[in-house]
């Protein structure tokens, strides 16, 4: 149990915010917010969830090349630099402005979900690998990913802006990049 704590780095918190905020938040923030149908909204969220398909075998096979720590700085990174201009093309109300903002959630997300199950599992020794891992991200998705559209939904409420779930999404990302550093690269190891 011990290796869970000493042994998990952020990876899950930056991964599980945007994603849950894809599929439950966002719908639900263009029907309240922007005044998109619920046709429309759902119409962008079905094309964008079209694209992670197709992304998330782009980005296992270049993890396979680049190896699975530049893979997930590269995510960190984008899940700093998308959010912001996502929400401002949210503004937007059309479906093409809509997906428009969740592709840029998608880039990100993609590159962090086609490796993730790798990288968890590589951060735990094989003694203990299957508890620690299933732990620490299921801890992980409770507490980010859960709890991700209640306060992007409380924020707004309280700051009256439609912009504060984009900062607390590049809050997290950049906190959890410095976490991705400390990561090994274990690319050179397997071959």
């Amino acid at each position: 149990m011990t290796c869970v704590w000493r042994c998990q780095s952020s990876r899950p918190a930056f991964a599980t915010s945007w994603p849950y905020l894809l599929i439950t938040y966002i719908p639900t923030y263009l029907k309240t917010s922007v005044g998109l149908t619920d046709r429309q909204s759902l119409i962008a969220q079905t094309a964008s969830l079209v694209l992670i398909c197709l992304l998330l075998p782009v980005c296992g096979g270049l993890s396979d090349k680049v190896g699975r720590k530049p893979l997930m700085l590269a995510s960190t990174i984008l899940y700093v630099a998308t959010p912001l201009p996502a929400f401002l093309l949210f503004r937007e109300p059309s479906v093409a402005a809509a997906f428009g903002g969740m592709a840029l959630i998608v880039l990100a997300q993609a590159a962090s979900t086609a490796i993730a199950a790798v990288v968890i599992s590589e951060m735990f020794p094989t003694r203990g690998r299957y508890s620690s891992a299933s732990i620490s991200y299921n801890v992980a998705y409770m507490l980010f990913g859960g709890t991700a559209p209640l306060v992007a939904t409380w924020l707004v409420s309280a700051t009256g802006s439609t912009l504060v779930p984009a900062y607390y999404v590049m809050v997290i990302a950049a906190v959890s990049t410095v976490f991705v550093f400390l990561l090994p690269e274990t690319l050179r190891a397997q071959r």
